[in-house]
């Protein structure tokens, strides 16, 4: 598993990821190779637009670059360090639970989990909690 910072508004807290990750994608029956980044808001927006056809940024996107044949799943979890940060404040939470919620979510689509529904959002929400949790990092009370 590969991290890379390019974006200093928040640090990869590398170790917790890598476990978390690790965890919900040894699930599958083939090898894992997955790259997490960190980017900005402008970075963000560009990939945003590019892929999805939406304007201004979003918290994260996920890339599988495998396909079927391939012994091997590739895929790509792109964060907005800005958004983590920007929302964690908002929430009061620590920075590191709102990157590690958006790790988990982009490796839920990688998965094949789509939340474009309302029970696919309900599932996707539900199986976040409990990798969190898994991970020591519950929703705070309050």
């Amino acid at each position: 598993m590969e991290f890379e910072r390019r974006s200093d508004a928040v640090r990869i807290p590398r170790k917790l990821m890598r476990g978390m990750l690790e965890r919900l994608l040894g699930e599958l029956d083939r090898p894992v190779e997955v790259s997490v980044a960190l980017v900005d808001d402008a970075e963000m927006a560009r990939l945003n637009r590019r892929f999805l056809s939406r304007s201004g940024t979003t918290d994260v996107l996920a890339f599988r670059l495998d396909d079927e044949s391939d012994p091997c799943v590739i895929g790509q979890i792109v964060i907005s360090a800005q958004v983590a940060r920007r929302e964690a404040q908002r929430r009061g939470i620590p920075v590191k639970r709102e990157l590690a919620l958006y790790a988990v979510h982009g490796a839920l689509h990688l998965l094949g989990h789509d939340d474009s529904t309302p029970s696919g959002r309900e599932r996707m929400r539900r199986l976040e909690a409990e990798a969190l949790v898994q991970s020591g990092l519950p929703e705070p009370q309050g």
